[in-house]
């Protein structure tokens, strides 16, 4: 039960963070920005969003996109001339653009999308000259406290002297820092280089000019609170190479995937002299406080691979040894056929499609011919030159395998070859539902599902997994049937029959009875699903087993002849019958009964 509620906990998560922000489609459509007001837009693959808007005064404005996709923005003047562009400028993939705006002149910005099969997005348009401000000074903490509508706290800050300053905080859940200058140009900003995903943004600033510093937050959609100090600070200003890699062997065109920089040591220079040891082995998924080292895989004039490895001022590089990949070309040898069900053999996606399965088999055998015209016979699962193979085959996005012969790529660093997937039809002719499970769920209850609130509604998500109860009769094309009932259900493998099955999520903002999908066998039935209210309680005294309203020594001897299946507890009777309270009928609960009846255990 443990591993289903995770399960089920993931995915519940998962549609949450779908399902948050309402959403409009976009393609080439114009829309009126409101100042202050969030956009929320899907942008089509291969479209854009054209946003307007015309200022009231002119000043410096700020147009930011928030979200979890890749987005960029192009802001044009009313005769569609180009001014700026900005691609990951805030948060993540998100941008951030600050530019100046001329009353009544109308601009247009046009929100386009890197991600292949589009992208989810909000958009604000604020004002930024004349925003208040809190005036900082240094070693003082500041509160911010932020809402969410997406807006940011202000600060400003003129340094006493010249130097390096960084702007921080230790307190809040993923929090992220931008510093401007007078003129909004962005100077620095930082994400995750303090702890708990904290920002440490740092810059050279000078004396007596002022500076502005947003405070502002990763998921914008949750409220959240934390204090920022600002203070002068010591950099990195030289970086030195102890310890090379352990390998420095890579494949060319394919350096991303073949080189790894185990072993790599850094000492990290500082401006007042002090030295601070880095290793990537040490520090690969964490970091020196205030201190992001950074590193790319670059190719010199004369074709050469050499890394370079960078913190906010201060780089190095060194080179490593990019050779051709050796491998000339993969055939399979021998494998046994991969056979799956029409409709059967896989699950639905967000969007309706159908996914199937695949294993490939560990027999799988691979001829690979090398550049030197030698060659090996692999299993497909081993590895070469340390290096193993990938799988891939396009399913999805309206896309699905037909019955018939079906690829599945693999591919060794571009060099590929095909396995043959065979679909054949589904013997299934429908499914009918004979009873409906009878588990009833109580609204907000989160051991079965997920409670969301939000200002004015609540939002119960609820995955009906439990199918106790339930029968289904299976009607084949050969005419024969079958009837399937719950003993034939494993909730923790998902599968009815050794058969996968999905059942649709359930969204609620108010108990009450609501219709759900079962998807099994290539086929669908839909029945209701009773959620009740939260003051609800079931009508049985805990340990009458027969339902006779009280508790007594027949009640045990009826749970011991339903563990040998020779009687059966259907209704409330089956939570009467858990005199333990630990969610399932044993032997332990006859005994608790007899030992209750006798003034020794309570129930419970």
């Amino acid at each position: 039960m443990k591993n289903l509620k995770k399960i089920v906990s993931v995915l519940l998560c998962a549609v949450l963070l779908l399902g948050i922000m309402p959403v409009v489609s976009f393609s080439a459509e114009t829309t009126q920005l409101v100042l202050g007001e969030m956009t929320d837009m899907y942008i089509e693959e291969d479209y854009y969003a054209t946003l307007t808007f015309t200022p009231s005064e002119s000043a410096y404005y700020r147009i930011k996109s928030l979200g979890y996709d890749d987005v960029y923005v192009d802001c044009y003047d009313e005769n569609d001339e180009w001014l700026e562009h900005d691609d990951d400028g805030g948060v993540g993939y998100n941008f951030n653009l600050p530019i100046y705006l001329e009353k009544g002149v109308t601009y247009s910005f046009k929100v386009g999308s890197y991600e292949y099969y589009g992208a989810e997005t909000s958009v604000l348009l604020e004002k930024l000259s004349g925003k208040s401000m809190t005036k900082m000074t240094e070693d003082v903490e500041y509160s911010v406290n932020l809402d969410d509508s997406g807006e940011s706290q202000w600060f400003s800050f003129t340094p006493k002297k010249d130097g390096f300053y960084a702007f921080y905080s230790e307190e809040a859940e993923d929090s992220f820092g931008y510093i401007y200058d007078s003129e909004w140009i962005l100077v620095n900003k930082n994400d995750d280089a303090a702890e708990h995903l904290n920002f440490y943004v740092e810059a050279y600033l000078f004396e007596g000019e002022t500076y502005y510093f947003e405070a502002s937050k990763y998921d914008w959609y949750e409220e959240d609170s934390y204090s920022v100090k600002v203070e002068e600070v010591e950099v990195v200003e030289e970086i030195n190479v102890t310890q090379m890699p352990y390998d420095t062997t890579c494949y060319k065109d394919y350096i991303d995937e073949t080189l790894y920089l185990g072993g790599l040591e850094l000492e990290l220079v500082y401006t007042d002299g002090s030295v601070v040891e880095w290793s990537y082995d040490e520090y690969e998924e964490s970091e020196i406080f205030g201190v992001e080292v950074d590193y790319d895989y670059l190719i010199d004039e004369n074709d050469d691979a050499y890394v370079e490895v960078w913190t906010t001022y201060a780089s190095t590089q060194f080179d490593v040894n990019d050779i051709e990949n050796p491998v000339e070309s993969i055939v399979v040898e021998s494998m046994p056929e991969i056979t799956l069900i029409e409709g059967v053999d896989g699950y639905y996606d967000w969007d309706g499609n159908f996914i199937y399965d695949y294993y490939i088999p560990e027999d799988v055998m691979i001829e690979v011919t090398y550049k030197d015209g030698s060659k090996e016979t692999v299993g497909i699962w081993q590895t070469i030159n340390g290096y193993g193979f990938d799988f891939y085959a396009y399913q999805g996005d309206g896309y699905t395998w037909e019955v018939g012969e079906n690829y599945v790529t693999v591919d060794y660093f571009g060099v590929s070859t095909v396995l043959p997937v065979n679909v054949i039809e589904n013997p299934v002719e429908s499914i009918e539902l004979l009873n409906a499970p009878v588990k009833e769920y109580v609204f907000g209850d989160e051991e079965h599902g997920f409670f969301y609130e939000e200002d004015e509604y609540c939002e119960y998500e609820l995955l009906p997994f439990d199918l106790e109860g339930i029968e289904l009769a299976v009607n084949y094309k050969d005419g024969t049937s079958e009837i399937v009932t719950d003993a034939d259900v494993d909730v923790y493998d998902a599968t009815i029959n050794g058969y996968r099955y999905q059942v649709d999520f359930i969204f609620a903002t108010e108990p009450g009875v609501y219709e759900t999908t079962l998807y099994y066998l290539g086929h669908e039935v839909t029945y209701d699903v009773t959620i009740l209210d939260g003051s609800y309680a079931p009508d049985y005294v805990l340990g009458d087993a027969d339902g006779d309203s009280e508790v007594s020594v027949m009640d045990a001897s009826l749970i011991q002849m339903f563990l040998v299946d020779k009687k059966t507890i259907e209704g409330d009777a089956i939570l009467a019958a858990d005199a333990d309270c630990d969610g399932e009928i044993s032997v332990m609960d006859a005994s608790l009964i007899q030992m209750y009846l006798v003034g020794k255990k309570e129930l419970g």
